[in-house]
């Protein structure tokens, strides 16, 4: 070989080298040094944008966002200390304009497993000509709808190439404060969410629903109408935290399960002994606690609505769940028609729209619908003590299930129910469990039927002799 072809060769080698060094060099994560230089200097004293000395052994976590969070970046990358790596974007992401911008220093040139990403309160912001927040006429939507929707699009397939697992945090609420200042609304961020939703939805990315999580108690949680105080960090952090423990696949068993959200712990309304054991139980992986949204305004006095219990067959999820009296006589209603062991809702999108409730009694013969009376013996003993019809179905609480050819069936206080179109239309087995057809007194069952593979169709409760007598552990199949 030449000496002048050897020296190209050693020049074309080092050249190479030099280009690799700097390309890992400009990236934010490489070092301590190139992070700073990428951190604005306002933000360099916050704890969010500390330097993270990355542990090689485990996963990588991103966090892309705006202000809001930045707020729990830090509650967040304490959680999962030891546990996985978690990183911020060097700046405030702001909007997505901005974002499509800086996104290559965003990510710089590590890789990821998950990236948690929002981008909206800048984009419903209205400004004016120069930048600054204005009402209308003179402010006008920073980023419009359309453009927001495009430059989704570009994000989207930009994270996608990092093959990381991709989860869209949806923009958190607009409260009364800021709304007073005139220059963000909460229907604006409604829609922006709904755009969000569609291009999330057609990129098959996981979405977390930080806005259903906070609206309920936004002008508790967030301090100026936009950003969350002590509490509400605390409420986000808890919520991001299991949502990226669930991503990286953590088992329960394995790291303990923070505590249970602050809203869920509300609308359980339960003692701190109770929520300690479901804190337990979620830790053993045993049981998932999590809230869950139902129609409101139930007819007549049905003052117990609710007791959901669902049910999947492929990408359909089916929820049944009642519109009842309370549990004593004294206080709890009158019997009302409309009254129902058996409201079943459908949703094919993961639970982001809802078919209209059925009643499943809709689908018994008029004489089967009310057999016992209008609420069905099991609990017509709180209106008649005597309570000596035989005509009732001999059933209580309620259970739901998918077999492995993909029927569903439901079993209430109405009797057993099949649907064979993922709970489209349904049929009912007029004999199954009634009084005079099933040889025990009241059978308590749920909430799941299992199909198995040796022993059949299989619900689990028990039943007891007469009201109030002993109970016995019990199992049906067919």
């Amino acid at each position: 070989m030449s000496t002048t072809i050897r020296a190209a060769l050693l020049l074309a080698v080092d050249l190479a080298v030099a280009t690799a060094v700097a390309a890992q060099d400009l990236s934010p994560y490489a070092s301590k040094d190139a992070w700073q230089l990428a951190v604005p200097g306002k933000y360099q004293h916050r704890p969010e944008f500390a330097f993270v000395e990355a542990d090689p052994s485990l996963p990588r976590v991103l966090l892309l966002g705006d202000s809001i969070s930045m707020c729990y970046t830090a509650e967040v990358r304490q959680r999962r200390k030891g546990v996985a790596n978690v990183f911020r974007a060097p700046d405030n992401c702001r909007s997505t304009r901005q974002t499509v911008e800086n996104i290559e220093t965003y990510l710089g040139s590590v890789p990821w497993d998950v990236i948690h990403f929002n981008w909206g309160i800048h984009d419903v912001t209205h400004v004016n000509d120069a930048g600054i927040v204005a009402p209308p006429p003179e402010g006008k939507l920073q980023v419009p709808p359309d453009q927001y929707r495009r430059n989704l699009r570009r994000l989207i397939e930009r994270l996608k190439k990092t093959e990381a697992r991709l989860i869209w945090a949806t923009t958190t609420p607009v409260g009364k404060k800021a709304e007073e200042q005139g220059y963000r609304w909460d229907s604006d961020v409604v829609a922006y969410n709904a755009i969000a939703a569609e291009v999330m939805t057609a990129n098959v990315v996981e979405i977390h629903n930080l806005y259903a999580l906070t609206k309920p108690r936004a002008e508790e949680l967030l301090s100026d109408g936009v950003h969350p105080n002590s509490e509400g960090s605390k409420v986000f952090a808890d919520s991001v935290t299991a949502v990226i423990r669930h991503a990286l696949g953590e088992p329960q068993g394995k790291h303990r399960a923070p505590p249970l959200e602050s809203l869920v712990r509300e609308l359980l309304g339960v003692s701190d002994e109770t929520r300690a054991l479901l804190d337990e139980a979620q830790r053993l992986g045993l049981i998932e606690v999590a809230p869950v949204s139902l129609p409101v305004h139930p007819p007549g006095d049905c003052n117990h609505y609710g007791w959901p219990i669902a049910t999947r067959v492929g990408d359909t999820i089916i929820v049944m769940h009642r519109r009842i009296p309370g549990h004593r006589k004294l206080g709890s209603g009158e019997p009302n028609e409309k009254m129902s062991y058996g409201i079943v809702l459908r949703s094919e999108d993961g639970g982001k729209t809802w078919s209209e409730p059925y009643d499943l009694r809709d689908c018994m013969l008029p004489k089967d619908r009310d057999r016992g009376g209008v609420v069905p013996l099991s609990h017509r003993f709180k209106f008649d003590e005597a309570n000596e019809s035989t005509e009732g179905y001999k059933i209580h609480l309620h259970a739901i299930g998918t077999t492995r050819d993909n029927v569903v069936v439901a079993i209430n206080n109405h009797g057993v129910f099949r649907s064979e179109d993922k709970g489209r239309t349904w049929n009912h087995f007029s004999k199954a469990l009634r009084d005079d057809t099933f040889p025990h007194h009241i059978v308590n069952i749920g909430p799941n039927i299992i199909d198995h593979p040796d022993h059949g169709l299989m619900m689990f409760g028990n039943w007891f002799g007469k009201l109030g007598g002993r109970r016995r552990v019990m199992s049906w199949s067919c």
